[in-house]
């Protein structure tokens, strides 16, 4: 069912829409909330948890990108779960996300919304495959091997290319007149 379609099913109220949402977007995001919680009770919750979300937002939200939208939301709702899983102890997939980045983006300091601009603008200046592995890396979480698995590159080569591209990041958000 394309995304119109279960959209209208939404604003519509009809409970279909969870499942046609379901049938076609949820494997992905049941994959991207593993990625993050690790744990398959946690994964499951978090999925349900965006239904739910979901279903509260549209209407009156009609997403542009329905899975992008989708996505956000279970990201959100992933790492809420890391969190209050390991409050004193961090998961070492966010630790080490996080730190591969604190050289490159700034600590937030209420411009959240022109960094993320900043960003997505940075992004478009990237060619495809350097594009497609930042955000398999930093926004679908996914480990190197994975993404040296994916695009027939070897875990080096995707470490190297990560690191270029975050000098790169680095260099686009200080031209923008942000102090890392």
């Amino acid at each position: 069912m394309e995304d119109e379609a279960i959209l209208d099913l939404f604003f519509a109220r009809d409970e279909n829409a969870i499942t046609a949402t379901s049938e076609k977007y949820g494997k992905g995001l049941s994959n991207l909330a593993y990625t993050i919680t690790e744990n398959r009770s946690d994964t499951e919750e978090c999925v349900s948890d965006t239904y739910f979300t979901a279903w509260n937002k549209i209407p009156p939200t009609r997403p542009s990108y329905f899975y992008a939208f989708l996505s956000k939301i279970t990201r959100f709702l992933a790492y809420g779960i890391v969190d209050k899983r390991h409050a004193a102890k961090r998961s070492g997939i966010v630790v080490e996300l996080t730190e591969e980045l604190a050289d490159t983006i700034p600590a937030p300091d209420g411009t959240e919304n022109e960094l993320g601009r900043l960003l997505d603008a940075f992004l478009r200046t990237l060619d495809t495959d350097s594009r497609l592995i930042f955000l398999r890396r930093y926004y679908w979480c996914d480990p190197i091997e994975t993404i040296a698995f994916m695009t027939g590159r070897s875990p080096s080569g995707i470490t190297s290319l990560l690191f270029r591209t975050r000098q790169k990041l680095r260099r686009y958000l200080e031209q923008e007149g942000y102090t890392i």
